[in-house]
């Protein structure tokens, strides 16, 4: 029996699938991309030691990581336990001030501008 050589359009299928399939190992592997004019916020859906009290997750807790994911490729935020929020990206023009308003930890005393610097 002789092979045939594939024509374009069934090389195009076999190629499409491939990256089909890579794409779908990646995501499932827990490959997450955040663009680079947005930032990810990582939610822990569950977890053995529950939800956390707090806003952020602590210690291994479900809840928003305390971390923010900068633009790029980020592994090990597997779809069944994590879900990334893609926020866009706040700037601060030159010149001008930006205003943080923090909905967690202690609240400042009235004589402090900043808050402390927390490890």
């Amino acid at each position: 029996m002789e092979e045939r050589p594939m024509d374009l359009p069934e090389a195009i299928e076999v190629v499409l699938a491939g990256l089909l399939g890579i794409g779908l190992l990646a995501w499932l592997g827990g490959v997450r991309r955040v663009p680079h004019d947005r930032v990810g916020l990582a939610e822990r859906r569950w977890s053995r030691r529950g939800r956390s009290a707090d806003r952020l997750a602590h210690d291994g807790a479900a809840g928003f990581l305390p971390r923010v994911l900068e633009g790029g490729l980020h592994c090990g935020l597997f779809p069944w336990q994590y879900r990334v929020h893609r926020l866009p990206l706040v700037r601060v023009a030159e010149g001008r001030i930006g205003y943080l308003y923090a909905r967690e930890g202690a609240p400042l005393e009235e004589h402090q501008a900043l808050g402390r610097v927390v490890p």
